[in-house]
């Protein structure tokens, strides 16, 4: 039994389905999060509202994947394509990241972000997935190092 990737691939499971939660069956709430109070207009508001059903959706993917590479857990480690998941999964919390880069950046400079980054639940969300990222990254490279060949 591999408890780090035990470990790792249950941190994505959550954290997806958290996202699938926020995004798919909260939405409204996920929008009031990238909009503030006064750009809360109709009809943007609700357009935004439905667009991150389908985050919540890849989320909802994301998290099955991670809960199948606990399940076939002695099958996965045994192929070269172990890291290749991971790799993924990684890809996946640095798009989130990097997105929400260029945001953290500008509201760091005091200038004004499409949406807050660096504050309440933004902030965490924006830590978090650099750390998941990067975990997701270092497991790919451990997993592609272990393999026989």
């Amino acid at each position: 039994m591999n408890v780090p990737v035990i470990i790792l691939s249950l941190l994505n499971a959550l954290w997806f389905a958290m996202g699938f939660r926020l995004f798919f069956l909260n939405s409204r709430q996920a929008a009031k999060l990238l909009l503030a109070p006064d750009k809360r207009e109709e009809p943007y508001f609700s357009v935004l509202a439905e667009a991150c059903k389908f985050l919540g959706g890849m989320n909802l993917a994301l998290s099955m994947l991670s809960i199948f590479c606990i399940y076939f857990l002695d099958s996965l480690l045994s192929l070269p394509l172990a890291s290749g998941i991971f790799i993924a999964l990684g890809l996946a919390h640095f798009s989130q990241f990097w997105v929400n880069l260029p945001h953290a950046l500008k509201e760091r400079k005091g200038q004004q972000a499409i949406w807050p980054v660096l504050r309440k639940t933004m902030r965490f969300i924006f830590v978090v997935d650099f750390l998941l990222a990067m975990a997701n990254l270092l497991m790919a490279l451990v997993l592609g190092l272990s393999m026989p060949g």
